[in-house]
């Protein structure tokens, strides 16, 4: 299974701290699993950081060499991750990107411990357009697709003629 973690807000706090409860999630879901790292550093200032905090089970970093004139890099980095090969699970802490994802097919996890969790992503954020309103669009976008797939209704099973 490739799973795709998002480091700044799962692995690392926006202050350069781990966040103990990602990197043990990490580290319980690398031992049967291909791990890829994204984030806007790059590779060398990631892997150093990544050695201090002694996180060692991880098999990819997609850092910012990635990023592609006209395209988000996050966005280009599961682009990316996809060419390589299935991403069979994503695990991020910002809505706009788990909607990004769900979008492309790919199982999303949110992930969020509430002091490092930026408040613009928090569900009680005091901003009139939330990003989980960008989360239920997503979801109804694939609900709405699911319906019209002709693939998925079977009326010839049921005709008993």
């Amino acid at each position: 299974m490739h799973i795709l973690v998002e480091l700044d807000g799962v692995l690392r706090s926006r202050t350069q701290e781990p966040i103990a409860t990602g990197i043990q999630m990490v580290g319980a879901l690398s031992a049967y699993n291909q791990i890829s790292l994204m984030t806007d550093a790059s590779t060398a200032e990631v892997t150093q950081w990544l050695d201090v905090n002694k996180v060692v089970d991880f098999d990819n970093v997609f850092d910012a060499s990635l990023s592609l004139a006209g395209d988000e890099l996050p966005h280009r980095q599961i682009k990316f991750a996809r060419s390589k090969g299935k991403v069979d699970l994503f695990i991020t802490n910002s809505p706009a990107l788990w909607a990004y994802a769900f979008e492309l097919g790919i199982p999303s996890i949110m992930f969020g411990v509430p002091s490092y969790t930026r408040p613009e992503f928090r569900p009680d954020a005091p901003r009139k357009v939330r990003a989980w309103n960008e989360i239920e669009e997503a979801i109804e976008k694939q609900n709405a697709m699911r319906t019209q797939d002709a693939r998925l209704t079977r009326t010839e099973a049921l005709n008993f003629e």
